[in-house]
């Protein structure tokens, strides 16, 4: 906690000397000085040469070195598992996407996380020292307990309801041929396909199931004719 505290201390105040990193944070002496040698060590923070004195020695002031320490963040969707590495100052400077994690094994997606995590580390060539934090965000349904519901069993769940949903229309309207537009409709293995089984189930014969050609734009172009242009 006291590392987190000095490091947004100095990302904040830099170039900033020790003592008033002390002032700032009212943390020890002792612990600032062996954080601040830490970042110094390990390339978090850098020199930053020397400040004014208030009558007495000049001051050493640090900065953060932007390139210095990382934060790595993890988006494990329903459809893609996306990992991106941050530097200090907020850029991303490495970004990989990888396929959903199919599976409800806990140390299988732990391992997935873990080849993940080390592919990105070295790919920038980094020590792993460096990374500071890793932050993993998960779509899904928490309950009352915070256990999440990942993705995956949420899109199971709507291709069940979107089958019954458009056999009833099929068989009401007599279609031949049901168009479906989103970025979803990308991923065929994902929902196309299993959707077109889940209704063959209710449904002898149905109507064709397909993707629209304009993929993810089809939501903007069907919000054209309301700007009243």
């Amino acid at each position: 906690m006291n590392r987190l505290i000095i490091l947004e201390t100095i990302e904040k105040e830099s170039p900033i000397s020790r003592v008033d990193i002390l002032r700032v944070t009212k943390t020890s002496s002792p612990t600032v000085s062996l954080v601040v040698e830490h970042f110094l060590k390990i390339g978090t923070v850098r020199d930053a040469g020397v400040g004014e004195s208030s009558g007495g020695r000049k001051p050493t002031l640090i900065e953060l070195n932007s390139n210095g320490g990382f934060i790595i963040g993890i988006d494990l969707g329903g459809i893609n598992t996306n990992l991106v590495l941050v530097n200090s100052s907020g850029k991303i400077v490495k970004r990989i996407k990888g396929s959903v994690i199919d599976s409800n094994s806990k140390n299988k997606i732990l391992n997935r996380l873990k080849e993940l995590i080390h592919n990105v580390i070295s790919q920038l060539n980094t020590d792993k020292g460096r990374v500071l934090e890793i932050g993993l965000g998960v779509s899904g349904i928490t309950d009352e307990f915070g256990k999440v519901s990942f993705a995956l069993e949420i899109v199971e769940k709507v291709i069940e309801y979107l089958a019954i949903g458009l056999t009833n229309i099929s068989a009401l309207l007599n279609l031949e041929m049901i168009v479906l537009g989103g970025e979803v409709t990308k991923h065929d293995d994902i929902l196309l396909k299993p959707l077109r089984e889940k209704i063959a189930k209710i449904m002898a014969v149905s109507a064709q199931i397909v993707a629209s050609c304009l993929g993810e734009d089809i939501g903007v172009i069907g919000a054209t004719p309301l700007s009243g242009v």
